[in-house]
């Protein structure tokens, strides 16, 4: 990108540290001798969107949801971003419904999901593990891009527990314990590869990354690379 003429969007609340989390690490990412060398960067926090797993899974809300991701967009477009993210993978099922009804966004979108496919594939990887929300686990949202590679989703039991790591990250809500039993259930996974689904899950990553020996495939470091 160029820094003095590009300015990064975020479509983000979904949830708020997780978008939080999505704007430190694009800073940490350039380093910079003064301020001016870092990019200018727009963050619509967009936390009052209803449930966008339930409005996929039980299209409760539906319309309000996709409606509030257009507003979003359309803010960001109209401030001057003119290189967007939705700060979240489950976000990225609305991809194609926002595209139809708000096609001038196709130009400044940016679809994190595709980045990390293309680095899984220049990879040659065969096999991943995919965690994140019951939506994105249940529409597979990577099966598209990444035709070639078998895509495992954990148990009902299993989503669960996740699903109790994404929240505790939302609510701000973190304790000693957990962070324990998030490296518990990385390390407890036979699979090697592991595709992290949901931006919540790398805040509590970064608190334990130097004691898992796995390879961590995150959309957001993906999109970082692409910045680049």
């Amino acid at each position: 990108m160029d820094i003095k003429k590009d300015i990064i969007g975020i479509v983000g609340g979904m949830g708020s540290y997780a978008t939080l989390n999505i704007f430190k690490r694009i800073l940490d990412s350039f380093e910079a001798e003064k301020e001016w060398d870092r990019p200018r960067i727009i963050i619509d926090n967009n936390c009052t969107l209803p449930s966008r797993s339930r409005a996929l899974l039980y299209h409760e809300k539906y319309e309000e949801v996709v409606n509030g991701l257009m507003e979003s967009i359309s803010l960001l477009m109209k401030a001057g971003a003119n290189i967007i993210i939705l700060g979240s993978n489950t976000g990225h099922l609305f991809l194609d419904e926002i595209l139809k009804r708000l096609p001038e966004a196709k130009k400044y979108l940016v679809d994190f999901i595709k980045l990390l496919s293309q680095d899984i594939k220049k990879e040659n990887i065969k096999r991943v593990l995919l965690l994140g929300t019951e939506a994105t686990l249940d529409f597979n949202i990577y099966k598209e891009c990444l035709q070639n590679v078998e895509i495992v989703v954990p148990n009902d039991e299993m989503v669960k527990r996740i699903n109790y790591f994404i929240e505790i990250v939302k609510q701000n809500r973190i304790n000693q314990r957990d962070i324990s039993n998030f490296k518990k259930l990385l390390l407890n996974f036979d699979e090697k590869n592991i595709i992290f689904g949901c931006t919540e899950l790398p805040v509590l990553y970064e608190l334990i990354k130097e004691k898992i020996d796995k390879n961590i495939y995150d959309p957001i470091n993906s999109f970082i690379k692409f910045l680049k």
